[in-house]
């Protein structure tokens, strides 16, 4: 399905500045979101829809998705600036490159060897954590 894995792993080369909020948005205001009832209802009923696509995780039950929000809810750190890197995990090389966007916001591209140019296509993320 894909032609090559990539990861996206934490850049440890800056200490990580924990804070409580995003703008308005309070890290009190996410935990309760995930831990509400109704949020938790609607993520189960996502994940039964996307189930029909994804036959793995028909697997998950409605007891099991409370219980991975209720413990997302209880470890939830945020911090003000978070950098990744991309490494392409054929060759172990970091293929990571930033620049900004159009809109200010930055831009992580890497480099399709196969096409020669930059671009998104056949690109799978893996979260470490």
């Amino acid at each position: 399905m894909f032609d090559f894995l990539v990861l996206q792993i934490v850049c440890d080369a800056l200490p990580l500045e924990y804070t409580d909020n995003f703008g308005s948005i309070t890290k009190s205001d996410i935990v309760e979101r995930l831990q509400s009832s109704s949020f938790q209802l609607a993520t189960w009923v996502l994940v039964q829809d996307f189930s029909q696509e994804m036959p793995h995780l028909n697997a998950w039950t409605r007891l099991e998705i409370e219980e991975k929000l209720r413990l997302a809810a209880d470890h939830l750190q945020c911090v003000q600036h978070i950098y990744t890197r991309f490494i392409l995990v054929e060759v172990n090389i970091d293929i990571t490159k930033r620049s900004i966007g159009n809109d200010g916001n930055k831009v992580y591209e890497y480099i399709d060897k196969k096409c020669g140019k930059y671009c998104w296509q056949n690109l799978q993320i893996m979260y470490l954590g």
